[in-house]
């Protein structure tokens, strides 16, 4: 029965997410954005899949109760900001791009989170790193990219129901695949923005070169870097009872 009632409260969780993204495109719509407004439904439509093929998803990766696994979210939340200044940016005819460690920190916090706290880390890092430095306007669309990145990440690493051993086989496919999903999904945001916007033909093909260069040197940067991170802060955490000592 308790976890019966458990597996309704993460489906209406999944639910209530799934509308957000779904408003938050209506009003995208409504004022004719309709480069945000694509993706903001996609992931609308993502996270209703989701909420009802993953009805059994565990959340509780790090074995410690709600209020642990919220300071842990908060803080990796934290480092995902911190990692998104430290970054070299490229000025793109009105768009961003930019080398950082960011999404090191958003893979890191898949891999020790898991696909739900870590996707809100990774997500609400990237959100704060928007808004804090005049990109409000894409603030929720960061938020859906790293969500997505940490919750693939985390979910290929530890499985649906969150017993699968972290090992080297699970931890690199993961990483790379987590990355390469962020890489597609910033790739096609940023096409359809410049269609949209009414970029002539040559500078789209110039902004996407830089893009596609850019985005795969972070994933580049972000697998290499975050899982031997990974390895080591979790045998020292496990060390130190702090987690994973299920």
């Amino acid at each position: 029965m308790g976890q019966h009632v458990q597996t309704q409260k993460k489906t209406l969780i999944g639910y209530v997410m799934a509308a957000l993204f779904a408003v938050g495109a209506a009003v995208a719509g409504s004022m004719m954005q309709l480069w945000l407004a694509l993706p903001l439904g996609l992931i609308a439509v993502f996270l209703l899949i989701a909420s009802v093929s993953l009805r059994n998803l565990q959340y509780n990766i790090t074995g410690k109760d709600v209020t642990s696994n919220l300071a842990f979210t908060g803080l990796l939340a934290a480092v995902v900001l911190a990692g998104f200044f430290l970054s070299i940016k490229f000025p793109l005819m009105g768009t961003k791009a930019q080398v950082g460690f960011g999404n090191v920190f958003c893979v890191l916090a898949g891999l020790i989170l898991g696909p739900v706290y870590g996707g809100f880390a990774a997500g609400i890092g990237g959100f704060f790193y928007d808004l804090l430095t005049g990109w409000a306007d894409s603030s929720l669309v960061t938020f859906a990219l790293k969500f997505l990145m940490a919750f693939i990440t985390g979910l290929i690493t530890w499985g649906v129901h969150g017993d699968h051993k972290p090992t080297l086989k699970r931890i690199i496919p993961a990483a790379i695949v987590g990355s390469l999903a962020q890489c597609l999904l910033y790739l096609g945001h940023g096409w359809l923005e410049a269609i949209l916007l009414g970029n002539p033909e040559d500078a789209i093909k110039y902004i996407m070169g830089v893009k596609v260069a850019v985005t795969l040197v972070n994933a580049a940067i972000a697998d290499v870097v975050a899982i031997p991170l990974f390895e080591a802060i979790r045998s020292a955490l496990k060390r130190s009872h702090l987690a994973f000592n299920r």
